[in-house]
């Protein structure tokens, strides 16, 4: 008897083993089919909109699909907020003489309500409205070019700060009749500073709608979201943008944007340097940082302030990043830099993107 209930428990343990080895092998099965569904349904595409290159890589079974929708929303943005294309919302506000109510959608005017808002908050050192100086120092999108050239002179630079204002006295934002009237002709628009960021929340959304399985998205290689994954993310130095700083993670489902003084710039025949960061006085900004990379849920806000904490410098930038609740780095023109918030920087890492 013994030693038929001794066959018995062994045998009952054989055949646990064998199903338990059944088990795993079905599981590896299906995360090996899983793997290669997954690799199956990758979609990258690059291109340039809205005057920015862009970059997706998308994993999903609808990535096509979701990936095409997006080029299409982004496009459908480009035809409110570009400052070039006819009848664009912008296009329409920066042609109309002082004193025309321009119909605009209430997307458009929702951003330019965020815009406001970052305009008071900061003193104007976030400031859609300098668009007129930017067209004066040639740092437009049809007239900048890193050719040697001359900067405006000052009386020209003063000439024009009385257009250069987004107070509420020079553009009457009208959020009920959806209208936007300017006190002055010459007073023009430029949401630059901020539809890449705006972007990466469409990107969101719209990954959201189509199920995604992750994602990473790019515009301008300035303004990234990783969609449910984590990345490295190298920051470039900005006083030599062929090295990198260092590295830091960007959390999953989080956006991340930088703004430095390299991106746009030229030299007059002396060999003096001009960016395209402009302060409050027109000229461009000495606060001694080249550099802001600004992380958090929000694409539009990363961006907006990536640029304010430029003009406005270390001390007040820093301030204004911890009171929106975002981390990041700062760097000056010393090559130093300084985090803010809870954030790991790593000076050497082999794998990561760069922004």
């Amino acid at each position: 008897m013994e030693t038929q209930k001794e066959e018995s428990v062994q045998k009952k343990k054989f055949n646990y083993k064998i199903l338990l080895r059944a088990v795993l092998a079905l599981l590896f099965t299906a995360l090996l089919i899983a793997v290669i569904i997954l690799a199956l349904y990758t979609d990258e595409k690059n291109g340039v909109i809205m005057g920015s290159e862009y970059s997706f890589v998308t994993k999903g079974v609808h990535s096509k699909l979701c990936n095409a929708n997006l080029i299409s929303l982004i496009e459908e943005k480009e035809n409110l907020f570009s400052t070039e294309k006819e009848n664009s919302d912008i296009f329409n506000i920066n042609n109309a003489p002082k004193g025309e109510q321009v119909k605009i959608s209430s997307e458009t005017m929702g951003l330019l309500l965020l815009a406001r808002e970052l305009y008071v908050k900061t003193d104007g050192a976030f400031n859609i409205a300098i668009y007129p100086l930017i067209e004066l120092w040639k740092f437009s999108p049809s007239t900048f070019n890193y050719a040697e050239k001359q900067p405006p002179s000052d009386s020209d630079i003063d000439s024009m700060l009385q257009y250069c204002k987004f107070d509420a006295d020079t553009f009457i934002l009208d959020k009920e009749n959806l209208t936007v009237t300017k006190k002055y002709s010459e007073s023009k628009l430029d949401p630059g500073a901020m539809v890449k960021g705006y972007n990466l929340d469409i990107a969101r959304q719209n990954a959201d709608d189509y199920g995604i399985s992750y994602s990473l998205y790019s515009f301008g290689g300035s303004s990234i979201l990783g969609y449910k994954k984590s990345y490295n993310i190298g920051i470039i130095d900005p006083n030599n943008k062929e090295r990198v700083l260092g590295s830091l993670l960007l959390p999953e489902n989080m956006c991340i944007s930088t703004s430095g003084t390299y991106e746009r710039f030229y030299k007059d025949s002396a060999g003096n340097i001009y960016h395209h960061i402009l302060a409050t006085d027109g000229k461009p900004s000495t606060s001694g940082i080249t550099g802001v990379t600004v992380i958090g849920e929000s694409g539009v806000l990363c961006d907006m302030i990536s640029t304010a904490v430029i003009v406005m410098g270390l001390d007040k930038g820093r301030e204004l990043m911890l009171e929106y609740g975002l981390t990041g780095i700062i760097v000056t023109q010393d090559n130093k830099y300084s985090t803010v918030g809870n954030i790991g920087f790593y000076p050497e890492i082999d794998d990561y993107i760069r922004i």
